[in-house]
């Protein structure tokens, strides 16, 4: 069958190589977007090194002087730092919450638009170096359990207080980390230190989390080093703290926030300062999705598949009506010499699907002359173990793939239509066409 349909489709060549033409523009415009898919959804398949899941940011706002509940005498420095402690322990204390956290600044915020990055190297050796995304946390909170960390030796959930932060020059990294600085050495109890900062201090290393990959900034983006460092916060510091929540699922629903709301508000009023918004992560996380233009450009190339694969249809749609108007005869006599009406359908997707293949060929080495001028987005900096988007052949292999199946399917429901519609002509109607 497959041989008969090779010979049909070479007789009437010149009827077809306009078909291959399309089906070869076609082929490469939808490889470019499947391997943007490809690269993006491998990319979040990744571990994230930690947890979102039913975990809320609480916003705490301060009363300016100019309003008329502003208490001067909650001001000061000793008042500021016992209405601080109220806050964490208030937070603490309400139904549900599993775990508190408190960091510093919008960059110790996981998964926004702030971000603090510096370098950790070997303090013997400063060429033994990697990049980081620095993260203030308050030790007495637990803003490693909120996250759900894990050790980097066995997995267990990890809580703040099971290191010592009584050491100011205390921090703790990520495998990633280690692994550039230490090799396959542990970092444990080793120093570390701003290989850019030659004046800056050393710090020591009292753990390291992420078990099996290193910490994403994004869910789409690679993991990467990552470094929490101790901080207690000065009077001025306290009104810029992020509080930060994990409650127990058993809690969490669609009335979680306006029931805290409804009870913390008043909780919360300490001092001068008051609850100004309660966000889940949901939330955040979409919304920095949608600033740092993630959703627009992950919608705008998921319209234009669907707009080239709906083209592709139409195209392949229109060719196939036109080529059963034309060979009705030849539908006729095969159906009058006993052809069944399914073996016609299964003849117009046999020819569908070797136009594909005749125009594959010529498709992979123009694809592949893209891919030795570097028109391919690889990522750069450290790379997991193992990626394979930066495996070109490999990446280059299993897109490819991807790219056919897609179009194989797309022909075959463009020629189901017209396939359909000549298997159900009568072998006379369709023999007066015969000429």
């Amino acid at each position: 069958m497959w041989k008969m349909t090779w010979i049909q489709l070479m007789n009437r060549w010149r009827s077809n190589v306009w078909v291959c033409v399309e089906l070869l523009l076609a082929f490469c415009l939808a490889w470019y977007m499947v391997d943007y898919f490809f690269v993006e959804i491998y990319n979040r398949s990744l571990p994230s090194g930690r947890d979102y899941a039913n975990v809320w940011q609480v916003e705490m706002g301060l009363l300016p002087e100019t309003s008329p509940d502003y208490r001067a005498a909650e001001s000061d420095s000793i008042a500021m730092l016992e209405n601080y402690e109220r806050i964490k322990d208030r937070l603490r204390d309400y139904p549900g919450v599993k775990a508190m956290g408190a960091a510093s600044g919008c960059y110790s915020m996981p998964y926004t638009g702030c971000y603090y990055g510096i370098g950790l190297a070997n303090a013997a050796d400063t060429s033994k170096r990697e990049a980081v995304m620095r993260y203030e946390m308050d030790p007495t909170t637990d803003f490693l359990s909120v996250f759900n960390h894990s050790y980097a030796k066995d997995g267990r959930p990890v809580s703040t207080s099971d290191f010592d932060w009584g050491d100011p020059r205390a921090i703790v990294t990520t495998r990633m980390v280690e692994r550039k600085v230490f090799g396959e050495a542990s970092a444990v109890g080793r120093e570390v230190k701003d290989p850019f900062d030659e004046e800056g201090p050393t710090y020591i290393v009292k753990g390291v989390l992420a078990i099996r990959r290193d910490i994403k900034r994004f869910d789409n983006s690679l993991p990467q080093g990552a470094a929490f460092f101790a901080i207690r916060p000065s009077v001025e510091e306290i009104p810029e703290m992020n509080y930060f929540i994990r409650i127990d699922p058993a809690v969490a629903g669609p009335r979680f926030a306006d029931t805290f709301r409804e009870k913390m508000n008043r909780e919360l009023r300490v001092g001068n300062f008051y609850l100004k918004r309660l966000t889940s992560y949901d939330r955040i996380k979409a919304d920095t999705d949608y600033s740092f233009g993630v959703t627009y450009d992950y919608r705008v190339r998921m319209a234009l598949m669907a707009f080239l694969g709906l083209n592709i249809l139409l195209c392949v749609m229109g060719t196939f009506w036109y080529r059963v108007r034309m060979r009705r005869g030849e539908i006729g006599l095969r159906m009058a010499i006993g052809s069944p009406r399914e073996e016609i359908r299964s003849q117009m997707a046999r020819e569908g699907i070797c136009l594909l293949l005749m125009a594959t060929p010529l498709a992979l080495l123009i694809e592949a002359q893209f891919v030795m001028v570097g028109f391919l987005d690889i990522p750069k900096g450290t790379l997991p173990e193992h990626y394979w988007p930066a495996i070109l052949p490999l990446r280059f292999l299993l897109v490819n793939i991807l790219t056919w199946i897609l179009l194989a399917v797309v022909i075959l429901l463009a020629v189901w239509l017209p396939a359909s519609k000549a298997a159900e002509m009568e072998p006379a109607e369709a023999l007066r066409y015969d000429g």
